[in-house]
């Protein structure tokens, strides 16, 4: 192997991150739906601090598995004479029992003829049994160990089902590529002609060169995991194994968030090759081929006695933690050299990562105070960016327990009437007082005219809102609500075409009269990040359309009933046509038929509390889902 941080990150990913978002177990399969809230998992930077992700367990161990496999490697022999540690060079002595490369490279690795492929004479394919391959693609690493994010300390545990919901046979897997490609671009200004057209044609035509001939690109592309793309590879390179090798691999590396796969997403911020330079310096120069005598791990003399992490633990961690803490200052030496500083590195990260919900710069410094902490609320300087006298109205005491000055008002209302009283004479007095209540009296009336204005504008913002819709009605059908076992997230059911949709009133009131039957359920969330946990109120949801249905005569398989609430109709993912959503929220309670009030006697899975109809009625959203003029019945 040739040690880089690309393939030291690649062990750290299997330990660091195990699913983006948040997952639920899909009942009585033991598979999980994984499309919940961002968790903010990552290997490089905590998403609400900025804080490097090197200060737990999970780092230890993935620099640990990763020293091994460089002490065990070509690095033995070719650091100790003096040479550049390198696959490259190592590979084709045929004396190497495996390599760890990326894809394109591999492939110069493994083909026959390879620029980096040992003489045929040189395989060690004599030790194969009899029906075995030489130079065989693997997914790798992978780790049984993972850090629980969830727990204080994030200590290092195995990897179970809840923990790594997307592991294969307890192994979980996160591929990472670290490969820059090539891009090409336009330029707009040309002002001649020739040259564009020049360049167009260059792009069409690597746009449609075979596939394993685009330069410098690697092989590795999802318009290689096409049969017919294999069978070229296969063609082109003399060798199928080798060919459905490669396509097993990528159709692993490749898979989207909703096919199961575990992607990571490589540092995509200003200052990455800063990061990766700092890194590659103090893990590599700094520990790992480091002379044990400088504070390093290698042994010149004899590469066998280099230190190991288990055998020779205590002096291995005193190596460690200083490497550790080195890490940590360069990195901050990194942020420092940044126009905005580490704030501004962990605004763009989280673009980056395209965490949900976004959050201001502002809005990042506000919830550290709100969480106490005070520490990465002064290396994020954040006192640059917040006014701490503006949050003491929102966040009183949590700015307070940072400054406890910070929400102190100079009163100097009494000075200023003894003085007043003591040099101004009654006639004066007078004539101030007079002034003064005159000045609050056009205050006033200002004020009260723009309240005015404000109502009104208000109103009619109301008004417009029943007889319109800023965003479609969903609705689900009847017998495929009651089907589905559980309340269903509207980006599932959309995504299966399970969604009725109306997009105007005129629609609703056509479907209506077409003898369709909208059934509005109101009801209270019994979690803090899903509707009904318990499927309590599913499953009274479920009884209660049925009952309608039989009272009203309707067909029983309630095809012709259709669902609307909140989980499965609202968008959940977005928040902008979230927000259309609920300003709709009044149009579609008002034009639905019959409007039912769900809320059975159930435990609130986050808090101590029991919600049921009295908890219902307290609710803003629920109080004014029933101000629905329109509506003909209502069940509770």
């Amino acid at each position: 192997m040739t040690p880089q941080t690309n393939y030291f990150q690649a062990f750290l990913a299997t330990v660091l991150q195990t699913n983006l978002n948040e997952c639920e177990e899909v009942s009585g399969t033991g598979s999980y739906d994984c499309q919940g809230a961002d968790t903010g998992q990552n290997m490089f930077f905590n998403v609400d601090t900025f804080e490097p992700l090197i200060f737990n367990e999970g780092y230890r161990y993935a620099v640990e598995m990763y020293s091994r496999f460089v002490m065990a490697s070509n690095c033995q022999e070719q650091i100790k004479n003096g040479e550049k540690c390198s696959r490259k060079t190592a590979f084709p002595t045929g004396r190497c029992a495996g390599v760890i490369s990326m894809p394109g490279t591999m492939t110069n690795l493994l083909r026959e003829g390879g620029k980096y492929a040992p003489d045929p004479a040189q395989l060690m394919e004599s030790v194969l049994p009899e029906g075995e391959y030489w130079g065989r693609r693997k997914v790798f690493p992978g780790s049984r160990k993972v850090v629980n994010w969830k727990k204080d300390g994030l200590p290092l545990e195995d990897c179970t089902a809840r923990l790594c919901p997307l592991a294969k046979d307890g192994i979980n897997y996160a591929p990472f590529f670290a490969e820059g490609g090539e891009s090409y671009a336009l330029n707009g200004r040309q002002s001649k002609p020739a040259a564009t057209d020049a360049m167009w044609d260059l792009f069409t035509w690597l746009a449609e060169m075979p596939v394993g001939e685009v330069p410098l690109a690697g092989i590795y592309r999802k318009s290689q995991l096409t049969d017919e793309a294999i069978e070229d590879l296969a063609t082109l390179w003399n060798n199928t194994v080798m060919a459905e090798d490669l396509n097993d691999v990528l159709v692993e590396y490749f898979k989207s968030e909703e096919e199961g796969g575990n992607s990571v997403q490589d540092l995509f911020i200003i200052g990455f090759s800063q990061y990766n330079e700092v890194l590659d310096t103090e893990l590599h120069k700094n520990l790992i081929l480091a002379p044990i005598e400088s504070g390093g791990l290698f042994n010149m003399e004899d590469p066998s006695k280099s230190l190991h992490p288990v055998d020779d633990k205590e002096e291995f961690d005193e190596r460690y933690n200083r490497f550790i803490k080195d890490l940590a200052t360069r990195y901050d030496e990194v942020n420092a050299q940044q126009d905005g500083g580490a704030l501004q590195q962990l605004s763009l990260w989280r673009g980056a990562l395209d965490i949900s919900p976004s959050k201001s710069k502002e809005e990042i410094c506000a919830d550290l105070l709100v969480v106490g902490d005070h520490t990465n609320f002064d290396k994020l300087e954040c006192l640059n960016v917040v006014d701490l006298k503006a949050l003491c109205q929102s966040q009183k005491e949590s700015v307070v327990a940072y400054d406890p000055d910070a929400c102190k008002t100079e009163d100097n209302n009494s000075t200023i009437i003894i003085a007043v009283l003591c040099s101004i004479v009654g006639a004066i007095l007078l004539a101030g007082i007079v002034y003064f209540v005159y000045k609050r009296y056009q205050s006033y009336r200002r004020i009260r005219i723009a309240h005015e204005q404000l109502m009104e504008a208000t109103l009619n913002e109301s008004i417009r809102a029943l007889h319109s819709l800023d965003y479609p009605l969903h609705l689900v059908r009847g017998e495929e609500f009651a089907s589905e076992g559980k309340l269903m997230r509207h980006e599932v059911l959309r995504n299966t075409h399970k969604l009725t949709v109306l997009d105007s009133l005129a629609d609703v009131d056509a479907f209506i009269a077409a003898g369709k039957h909208v059934v509005f359920f109101s009801h209270q969330w019994t979690s803090f990040t899903v509707p009904d946990p318990s499927g309590n109120q599913y499953a009274s949801m479920c009884s209660s359309v049925k009952s309608l249905a039989k009272e009203k005569g309707w067909d029983e398989s309630l095809k012709d009933v259709f669902i609307w609430v909140d989980y499965s109709c609202i968008p959940q993912a977005n928040a902008s046509t979230q927000n259309l959503a609920i300003r709709s929220l009044a149009a579609y309670a008002s034009s639905a038929t019959f409007f039912i009030i769900t809320a059975p006697d159930t435990k609130h899975a986050d808090l101590d509390d029991v919600c049921d109809l009295d908890t219902y009625q307290k609710r803003m959203w629920c109080r004014a889902e029933q101000v629905c003029p329109r509506l003909l019945l209502c069940f509770i």
